[in-house]
């Protein structure tokens, strides 16, 4: 993928729940200038922009066979982490950005509706290949 290039970015079903949403991106990725490409073009989405967390976990396999993984919870303790369990769970290699504009305070509920987010992304992008 060249930098300059648009990605495909697949977003998965909208979650509502007492005014929090909670909607995730996924794009197919092999290197990290890959993932700092797609989430600086996810981000730019003005639905993404206006929200109170994006949440960031990608996962890749480089071209030497190498396993890559991280995130960035974006005030959402353990966000990351529980989305990359669910990709790891998949064996599945891209990124991930769960935004939630948020409503009322949910609790620990909250980090179902960031896996099912997270997954319904990743299930578009890989029904989609």
């Amino acid at each position: 993928m060249k930098l300059k290039d648009k990605v495909s970015i697949h977003t998965g079903e909208d979650i509502t729940d007492t005014g929090n949403h909670f909607e995730a991106r996924a794009v197919r990725v092999h290197s990290y200038a890959d993932a700092r490409h797609a989430v600086r073009q996810i981000l730019q989405n003005p639905k993404v922009a206006m929200c109170t967390h994006s949440t960031v976990a990608y996962r890749f396999t480089d071209k030497d066979k190498k396993q890559h993984e991280g995130g960035d919870d974006d005030g959402e303790s353990s966000a990351a982490l529980e989305i990359l369990k669910q990709m790891r769970d998949r064996k599945v290699d891209n990124v991930v950005v769960e935004s939630r504009k948020f409503g009322q305070k949910l609790g620990p509920k909250r980090f179902s509706y960031i896996k099912n987010a997270a997954m319904s992304a990743i299930d578009k992008l890989i029904y989609s290949s």
